[in-house]
């Protein structure tokens, strides 16, 4: 068992959020900023918008293993068979290196019919990535783009930097289901992670 480093999981460690609101428990990342999500107060409008389509974690470190407690919400739609659960893709310096999901967490049971939604609280889970090779390496996890994630602790088996912000354009789009990628295979299939 590794010798764990809890991390503080802090925006700087966030892209792809606009925003970041804090919890007790941690942070969730929303794709619109706050002021906005006040003016349009839509349920469907912030449900969308609170998935992690395109927003992941980024850090530098020598860690062989990486544990991220998060607290996902996963919707359901009543009468329709659920989706699978969210995936969280790793990527070690810039490539595909891992991906996996997690039972547990949240669901939020909408009523398609009268639009009446009902959330039913689960427990924090854990996304575990191991045997990840110890030199230092730039570690991305991509968010499930179906859901919406409260990131509670991160852990590392080695210290963690911020990577530095390479300066580079960002495309920023605040699109369709489509471009959102609702129905990619994973995270960094969705066309914010590929433009």
């Amino acid at each position: 068992m590794p010798d764990w480093i809890t991390v503080p999981v802090d925006p700087r460690l966030l892209r792809g959020a606009l925003d970041v609101e804090r919890t007790a428990h941690g942070i969730v990342p929303h794709r619109l900023p706050a002021w906005v999500r006040k003016q349009f107060p839509d349920p469907y409008l912030c449900r969308a918008e609170a998935q992690a389509s395109g927003v992941r974690l980024v850090f530098r470190t020598r860690a062989t293993a990486v544990d991220l407690d998060v607290l996902p919400t996963k919707t359901v739609f009543k009468g329709v068979p659920p989706s699978p659960e969210g995936l969280y893709d790793l990527c070690v310096d810039g490539r595909p290196a891992g991906a996996t999901s997690v039972s547990g967490g949240n669901v939020l049971t909408v009523d398609l019919v009268t639009q009446s939604e009902h959330l039913h609280p689960g427990p924090p889970v854990t996304v575990r990535f191991a045997g990840l090779a110890p030199e230092e390496k730039d570690i991305a996890i991509w968010l499930p783009p179906t859901e919406a994630v409260e990131l509670i602790a991160l852990r590392t088996d080695a210290p963690v930097e911020a990577v530095p912000d390479r300066g580079r354009r960002v495309w920023l789009h605040h699109g369709s289901s489509i471009s959102q990628g609702t129905t990619a295979g994973s995270p960094t299939t969705t066309w914010p992670a590929l433009a």
